[in-house]
């Protein structure tokens, strides 16, 4: 019963972990394609002149 309740601890600190670096990932995608998105303005507003 001991060897379970280890077992089902490290799955849930491993759930922790992985939802954590997900949002964080998410978090630099979104940063990424909005640093994207400006900058592809900003090259046409350049083309543009």
């Amino acid at each position: 019963m001991v060897y379970i309740e280890r077992t089902i601890n490290c799955l849930e600190m491993l759930l922790r972990l992985m939802l954590r670096t997900t949002r964080i990932n998410i978090g630099v995608l979104l940063l990424c394609s909005q640093v994207s998105t400006i900058t592809t303005k900003l090259l046409s507003l350049l083309h543009a002149l």
